[in-house]
């Protein structure tokens, strides 16, 4: 007899069916332009690809306390905490078996999917200690924080496309890790991108509310920034957020217009604005060496950028 998963399947349901750019299966698409997987290889990986990063903002949504998602209410707040989390939980393990399905007794693949999941759980768990414990990171803690957290899936997509492909000889190392170093930045610069529009996006407030990054006490990287270029501002910037864990509904307006006014007084909004250009001019860069090496252009990916950059 077969079980009922209806229960264990709305949560699923539910962040599945919020809106989104989706940008990781676009990803996909444009690199399958050198790797010419199947069109049913493409489709179990984006699968499991979406299938984890679903979960993961489910966990990250509860962990962050964040009442919203995509403009709508977030899983938890829909479901409870308790339900949300046995569902995320069994997304995770099940994308662990869908891994096994596509490519069947693949030790390098179960790799993948295991050494990904540890970066990016070990990138979480800095991001949510430094909140814990009102720890302002260094830069350089942060993008190694943020390397993890959002950069490693999307290197488990560009390393389960060459498993697919069957891409591991020794002439392909080098391909492999200029891909790599081509994921890895583009995580990074997603995330920096992320926090910069949570305080500044309009369209970005509307989808999450007024710079909520300051109600979770986030030590994004505007905020890391301007702790670094003005000392000054830190102390204020570490009273407003430890005063956090005392109250519910995160930052009074007034004080969220205080740090905001501290960034941009400071040049950190300034800073990453111009640290987000160099980013995107960089991965143009490594998109057209990337080209040369697999011999093909790649317009898809180009757009992707170019989207991203608007």
């Amino acid at each position: 007899m077969e079980k009922d998963t209806k229960a264990l399947d709305a949560p699923k349901e539910y962040i599945s069916s919020l809106p989104s750019k989706n940008v990781r299966a676009m990803l996909l698409l444009a690199l399958n332009v050198w790797f010419h997987l199947s069109a049913a290889q493409l489709a179990g990986l984006t699968e499991i690809i979406s299938q984890l990063h679903n979960a993961s903002l489910i966990l990250d949504d509860i962990q962050d306390q964040s009442p919203m998602r995509r403009g709508q209410p977030s899983t938890h707040m829909v479901f409870g905490v308790g339900q949300s989390t046995n569902t995320a939980t069994f997304m995770i393990v099940e994308t662990l078996r869908k891994v096994d399905l596509l490519v069947p007794q693949s030790h390098q693949a179960q790799e993948i999917i295991h050494t990904g999941l540890k970066t990016l759980f070990t990138g979480q768990s800095w991001d949510l200690y430094w909140k814990s414990e009102n720890y302002c990171p260094t830069r350089e803690q942060y993008l190694e924080m943020v390397a993890g957290k959002t950069g490693a899936l999307f290197q488990m997509v560009a390393r389960l496309m060459f498993c697919l492909a069957g891409s591991e000889s020794a002439d392909q190392k080098s391909l492999i890790k200029a891909c790599d170093a081509f994921m890895h930045e583009l995580g990074v610069y997603f995330q920096v991108r992320d926090d910069y529009r949570n305080l500044q996006d309009a369209s970005y407030m509307a989808q999450k509310g007024f710079c909520e990054d300051l109600d979770e006490g986030k030590f994004s990287y505007p905020v890391v920034l301007c702790c670094e270029i003005n000392y000054l501002f830190k102390k204020p910037i570490l009273e407003l957020f430890g005063g956090l864990k005392y109250k519910r509904g995160g930052m009074e307006l007034e004080d969220k217009r205080k740090v905001l006014a501290m960034l941009d007084k400071s040049g950190a909004m300034g800073a990453t604005e111009i640290a987000i250009k160099a980013w995107e001019d960089k991965l143009l860069k490594m998109v057209a060496e990337l080209e040369k090496q697999f011999g093909c252009s790649n317009p898809a990916l180009r757009e992707i950028l170019e989207k991203l950059a608007a």
